[in-house]
């Protein structure tokens, strides 16, 4: 069995029109349809109360692999999601989530300190941070949220001095999931890197998720992958030469050991062997 996004969703309670029926379902189906052929599926369950909810998890989201995702699609308060009855975060951290990730989409879920974070942390799951809501998804409440994660600590980088800028081969790393017309998308546990030619400005965002903002990307391209302005720079001869590939990573990822043990290193090798000396690294 592969890593699935399971979504519990509760009732949304359209009151002024009872014949509206609305559900995350469409979303699920468009990241099921773009991510096809990929390893990830998803299965989606109605949960009216916290009985249903209860049921669900022991009886199929208990058998989930590794790395799957558990999405609770209902409203919420803070501290609690709301079904037939709250249902408080410290009886939502009782249920297994080892090894997966946990998403919260009402309001204000997560919006609170209590030691029930730290137990979910504990049981060795990670806590999806953003909450939807009034004021939620503002940058300060964002900018917040990610000052409580946990930054690793790593051991001094190794070192070598390259040759000048100007006479350097210089080469862009983006971590902004970035990848030519016909590469394929990244994908949730994607610690690889897509090859960006040089010549070519067929480049879109393949980010799998539906929140990253491309807008920016669209309007300019040079915001996360300034290859024009390296262009400039070597014609002025600020630098020696623009490298003819570059590469392009994942930057939202769950786990940074495949990126250091794998995909890292084998993108340093890939470009050591086309010849580059310097990497400007534009982090997204």
């Amino acid at each position: 069995m592969n890593p699935i996004i399971y979504c519990v969703e509760g009732h949304w309670h359209e009151e002024d029109d009872p014949s509206l029926e609305p559900s995350v379902e469409p979303l699920l189906q468009m990241l099921h349809r773009r991510h096809r052929g990929s390893q990830w599926s998803y299965v989606r369950r109605d949960a009216a109360t916290a009985d249903e909810l209860f049921y669900w998890m022991n009886n199929e989201w208990s058998k989930r692999k590794e790395g799957s995702i558990l999405y609770f699609a209902t409203h919420g308060a803070e501290g609690e999601i709301q079904l037939e009855r709250s249902v408080p975060i410290e009886e939502l951290a009782k249920i297994d989530c080892s090894g997966c990730l946990v998403h919260f989409s009402g309001c204000k879920t997560l919006a609170f300190e209590r030691p029930s974070r730290s137990h979910f942390h504990r049981s060795g799951c990670r806590l999806d941070l953003i909450c939807w809501g009034e004021g939620r998804m503002s940058d300060s409440s964002i900018k917040q949220a990610s000052s409580r994660i946990p930054c690793p600590t790593f051991d001094p980088p190794a070192f070598t001095t390259p040759k000048p800028l100007r006479e350097a081969n210089v080469a862009l790393v983006t971590s902004a999931s970035l990848h030519h017309e016909d590469d394929d998308d990244f994908g949730v546990v994607d610690a690889g890197y897509r090859v960006l030619h040089r010549e070519r400005r067929d480049i879109v965002v393949g980010h799998w998720s539906p929140n990253f903002d491309a807008s920016g990307v669209s309007a300019d391209l040079n915001v996360v992958f300034p290859i024009d302005r390296l262009e400039e720079m070597a014609a002025e001869g600020a630098v020696g030469s623009v490298s003819d590939v570059h590469l392009a990573f994942a930057g939202n990822q769950f786990d940074l050991a495949a990126i250091r043990m794998d995909g890292g290193p084998a993108g340093a090798k890939y470009l050591l062997d086309h010849g580059v000396d310097v990497v400007l690294l534009t982090p997204v």
